[in-house]
C-alpha cells in the first residue's frame, strides 16, 4: 500500500504529550489534532493522522525520546480512603442503631459510635 502524502515532518518535541491517554497530538490545518499514540511510536510507527481531514505528518524522533515505561501500578488504598470508608460504615451503623430504637437522634447510639471512630 503506497504511503500516505505527507503534509509536514514534525518533530517529537513539538507535539503535546497527554499522560492520562498516552496520546501525542499536534494542531492541524482544518482545526482539529493530528494524533498518534505513545505505543504507536514505540512500534516504530511515525505517521500522525488527523481525524478530521486527509493529512498527515511524519513525527520524527529516536527512541530514547519517548517516555520511559512504566510498570503496571498496584492498586493502593490510601489512609485516606481508609478513614471515608469508616465513616461511611459509622454513619450507617448509625441510622441503623436510631432506627432500631425508633428514634431519628439517639444520642446514646451517636456517643457510643463517636466513642469508637476515636479509639
Amino acid at each position: 500500500m503506497a504511503e500516505p502524502s505527507i503534509y509536514d515532518e514534525i518533530e517529537l518535541e513539538d507535539l503535546t504529550y497527554h499522560p492520562d491517554t498516552t496520546l501525542y497530538t499536534y494542531p492541524c490545518p482544518c482545526g482539529d489534532q493530528f494524533e498518534i499514540t505513545l505505543q504507536d511510536l514505540r512500534d516504530g510507527e511515525e505517521i500522525a493522522v488527523c481525524p478530521s481531514c486527509s493529512l498527515t505528518i511524519r513525527v520524527i524522533f529516536e527512541p530514547g525520546d519517548l517516555p520511559a515505561e512504566e510498570p503496571p501500578k498496584e492498586e493502593t488504598t490510601g489512609i485516606a480512603d481508609v478513614r471515608h470508608d469508616a465513616a461511611r460504615s459509622m454513619e450507617e451503623e448509625r441510622v441503623w442503631l436510631s432506627a432500631l430504637q425508633g428514634r431519628s437522634d439517639n444520642t446514646l447510639a451517636s456517643k457510643f459510635l463517636n466513642a469508637r471512630l476515636h479509639e
